[in-house]
């Protein structure tokens, strides 16, 4: 489905009912819409993807304002592939915020990066890599490799990992071989 609309539900009874608001960002494609917290305000970060060849994906900024998220005056924060796709929840060490982002620059799931965010946001978002890890650094079996890594998050129980493996198929190289006529 891709309705290009960012909508956010509110619980009611959490967990166990949701109301749907009225839409945030419409006629717009958005993927990754992360929200976090700095010093009681709320933000997200969302990742917008263009239809336009020609024109970059973006890395928005967006602000609650009590009712609703709306664009922050700072809007773009970045259109660098390597570090602007969302790809976990945002989370505090030691007083420090920290976001995780996909490197997509060879390739979806390519690697993931760790990322301090500078909690000054009324002034200026700002960010610097604190670690990349790529998918062969996450080892689950002895036997399979990852080839892609998504996504990272946790809580004080779960870890989780998004990683991507190919298994042998003769389907897919049917339809490498189609693709390269």
């Amino acid at each position: 489905m891709n309705q290009k609309t960012l909508y956010v539900y509110k619980a009611v009874s959490f967990p166990y009912k949701w109301v749907k608001c009225p839409p945030m960002l419409d006629n717009i494609r958005l993927v990754d819409t992360t929200p976090f917290m700095v010093n009681d305000r709320i933000f997200a970060l969302t990742y917008k993807l263009n239809e336009s060849k020609k024109l970059k994906d973006e890395l928005i900024l967006l602000e609650f304002d009590g009712e609703q998220f709306r664009l922050s005056t700072q809007g773009v924060i970045s259109t660098d592939i390597s570090v602007a796709r969302p790809g976990g929840k945002f989370f505090y060490i030691e007083d420090k915020l920290f976001r995780v982002s996909q490197d997509c620059k060879s390739g979806y799931g390519a690697a993931l990066n760790i990322i301090e965010v500078k909690k000054e946001l009324e002034s200026k978002y700002e960010e610097k890599i604190i670690k990349k890890i790529s998918p062969n650094e996450v080892k689950i079996s002895k036997n399979k490799t990852a080839k892609g890594i998504h996504t990272y998050n946790f809580s004080d129980k779960f870890e989780v990992i998004d990683l991507k493996y190919y298994k042998r198929s003769f389907i897919r190289l049917f339809y490498k071989f189609l693709k390269l006529k």
